[in-house]
Order: structure tokens, then C-alpha cells, then sequence
């Protein structure tokens, strides 16, 4: 009946159990970028003396198993150079951690952070049946144990009730109430904690160095596309504003003109008054009449 219950406790973990809410990544600040620095990073080979302990058998001339305890082990210091590889980034003059290089590097991160953070949300209905669904599992197992020790089957009974109800509470947390996303969470988090990362300026190994070239030149890319496409969008968003302000210098040009025309038209199509007629010039020769 033991083995029973623990067979099934641990069916239920690997099945349902899930973790807490995961936390926040520590943020991690990159240098400012600019458009005309590029990344670059620096790999270099180093010899270093590293000391190892040998071990040493010597047996006698009859024995031939090197695990003989007639024969006799002996440890010896040995100091022996080995080459190691490491690489360091630099964003201009500056250098910069594995973590700042991850960020910069990586065009995704943001959007793992963003995602982080739905996950949380979707994470913390969870923390009620889990707690609730963990307490009747231990209560349920232990109260079986007791009520088995003692014999007692309303015990027993009233525990594999109680292991029963934790069961379907940790399944219910894990299926209904966002059990899955803090696992899920956790994983996320994993990858995005920087913190050892924002100490470390070298990076060891020689795969280590490959993987951040590739990284390096994707970067550099991206940014000389993207500085590409914005100085050809300058001249044409100055065109642009160009021409509109001659369309409106034009068009408020028309606009005067029009206007004075129209009050010459205005003026001349107005009526005399009725007991006026229109002027005429004087004869040649008539002297004017005097008023």
C-alpha cells in the first residue's frame, strides 16, 4: 500500500506539480547605441600553467591487476601549461559583459521579457491549489501511514480521501488555473537571468567565440540596414516638405490674385445712383460749365 501511495505522489508531481511564481529578471542596462559604432569582439589563445594531481601504482613484479592492494598508490603534483581561449566584446571604446552582449545581440530578448511577464500573470491563479493541493497530499499520505501503523481503516480511508482530493487539486491548478505557465515561466526566467552574466567579461571556450562572431556580424548588419534605410528616407521626407511648401506659396499666391480680381470686378459692376448717368467726356472746344 506504501508503495502504492508513492508511486502515485510521484506520478502526480512529474504529472501536476508545478512551480511557484517565477520572479522578475534583474534588468540589465546596455551602453546607448549610436550609428556609426559598430560591435566588435576580440578572441585571443592564452597559455596558463594548471596543477593536476597524478596518481601513481607501483605493484610487484607477480601482480598484474593494477587494483591489487599489494600494490602501492603514490600522488604527485604535476604542473603542465594548457592553452585556453577567450573572447570579450566591445561596443566602440567601451567594453562590455556577456550579459550587455546578450542583450544587444539577441533581437528577441525584449520580446522573451514581454513574454516573461504574460506568463507571470497567467502563473499566479495557480498558487492557490497548489499550496491547498500539496497540503491534502502530505496530510492524505500521512494520515494512510498512521491509520495503517494503527490498523485503523477509518483513518486510512479518511487519508486516501484527503491524498485523493490533493490529486485532483494539483491537477486542477495545473491544467485549469495557469499550473503549466509557471513552469513554463520558470524556464523563461532561466534563460533571461544575467545576473553571473553581468559580472563576466570573458567568455571561455573556443565554441563560445564562434557562436558570438555569428552573433557580432548579425548585429552590425542589422544596424547598417536600418542606418541605410533611414538616411534614404531623410531626403526624401525633406523633398517632400518641399514641394508642399511651394504648393502652398502657389496656391496662397492664387488665392491673393483672385481675391484682387475679384474686387475689380466687384467696383465696376456697381449701379449708379438714379438720378446719375454716366459721365461723357466734354466737347472739343466747350469751355467746362461752372458748378
Amino acid at each position: 500500500m506504501y508503495r502504492c501511495a508513492t508511486t502515485t505522489l510521484l506520478s502526480t508531481c512529474v504529472l501536476a506539480c508545478y512551480a511557484p511564481v517565477a520572479p522578475r529578471p534583474v534588468a540589465v542596462q546596455p551602453p546607448p547605441l549610436s550609428d556609426d559604432v559598430v560591435m566588435n569582439v576580440h578572441t585571443q589563445r592564452r597559455t596558463v600553467l594548471k596543477t593536476r594531481t597524478v596518481e601513481e601504482r607501483t605493484c610487484p613484479a607477480d601482480v598484474k591487476e593494477k587494483d591489487s592492494p599489494k600494490c602501492t598508490v603514490t600522488t604527485r603534483e604535476v604542473t603542465e601549461p594548457e592553452t585556453q581561449v577567450v573572447t570579450t566584446a566591445t561596443y566602440g571604446a567601451e567594453a562590455i559583459s556577456y550579459a550587455q552582449f546578450r542583450v544587444l545581440t539577441e533581437p528577441d530578448f525584449t520580446a522573451k521579457r514581454a513574454r516573461l511577464d504574460v506568463l507571470r500573470e497567467r502563473c499566479r491563479p495557480a498558487s492557490g491549489p497548489r499550496w491547498i493541493g500539496s497540503s491534502l497530499l502530505l496530510t492524505g499520505l500521512v494520515t494512510s501511514i498512521v491509520g495503517g501503523t494503527m490498523k485503523e481503516p477509518v483513518v486510512t480511508a479518511s487519508g486516501g480521501g484527503a491524498f485523493a482530493a490533493g490529486i485532483g487539486t494539483l491537477l486542477l491548478g495545473y491544467y485549469k488555473f495557469g499550473g503549466e505557465d509557471c513552469n513554463r515561466a520558470w524556464s523563461l526566467y532561466e534563460d533571461l537571468d544575467l545576473v553571473d552574466e553581468a559580472k563576466q567579461m570573458e567568455v571561455p571556450g573556443q565554441s563560445a567565440a564562434n557562436e558570438m562572431a555569428v552573433l557580432v556580424q548579425q548585429f552590425n548588419a542589422r544596424h547598417d540596414t536600418l542606418n541605410s534605410a533611414t538616411a534614404a528616407a531623410r531626403p526624401a521626407e525633406n523633398g517632400t516638405a518641399a514641394d508642399l511648401t511651394t504648393d502652398r506659396a502657389t496656391a496662397t499666391a492664387h488665392a491673393a490674385n483672385g481675391a484682387t480680381t475679384a474686387a475689380h470686378a466687384v467696383d465696376s459692376a456697381a449701379p449708379l445712383p438714379a438720378d446719375a448717368s454716366p459721365a461723357s467726356p466734354p466737347a472739343v472746344g466747350t469751355p467746362p460749365t461752372a458748378p
